[in-house]
C-alpha cells in the first residue's frame, strides 16, 4: 500500500484513466449486481455494439464433455456459478486489518 506498491500504482492508474472517458468505461459492483441487464446494455452501447441477450437467471456452472470449473485448489468458492446475479457478502473483507480499513477505506470511486 505504499506509494511505489502495486495497490498504489493501480489506483493512480485508475485515476488516471477519468482523463479518457472515451476509452474507459467505469461500472459499479453494486449496479451491476442489483441491476445486470441495464449494465451490460450500458456496456454495449458504450462499445457500440449490437445488444444480445444475456441470461441472468437459471445459471450453470460450465460443463463441456464432462469437465467442469474447479476452484478447489486455488479460490475455493470464489467462482461458485449460484442461480442468479446478487450482491453477496464477501467474508474476505474480515481478513483485511481494521487499521488498513480505516487508512485506506476513504477510497471511493
Amino acid at each position: 500500500m505504499n506509494k511505489d506498491g502495486a495497490v498504489a500504482k493501480n489506483l493512480e492508474a485508475i485515476k488516471n484513466s477519468f482523463n479518457y472517458k472515451d476509452l474507459c468505461y467505469y461500472l459499479k459492483y453494486d449496479d451491476l449486481v442489483s441491476n445486470p441487464e441495464h449494465c451490460i446494455k450500458e456496456v454495449y452501447k458504450f462499445l457500440e455494439e449490437p445488444y444480445y441477450a444475456h441470461q441472468f437467471q437459471n445459471l450453470q456452472q460450465i460443463n463441456i464433455n464432462g469437465l467442469g470449473y474447479n476452484d478447489g485448489i486455488v479460490g475455493k468458492n470464489m467462482h461458485t456459478i449460484r442461480n442468479e446475479i446478487k450482491k453477496e457478502y464477501n467474508p474476505y473483507i474480515d481478513k483485511i486489518p481494521q487499521r488498513i480499513r480505516e487508512k485506506y477505506g476513504h477510497i471511493k470511486f
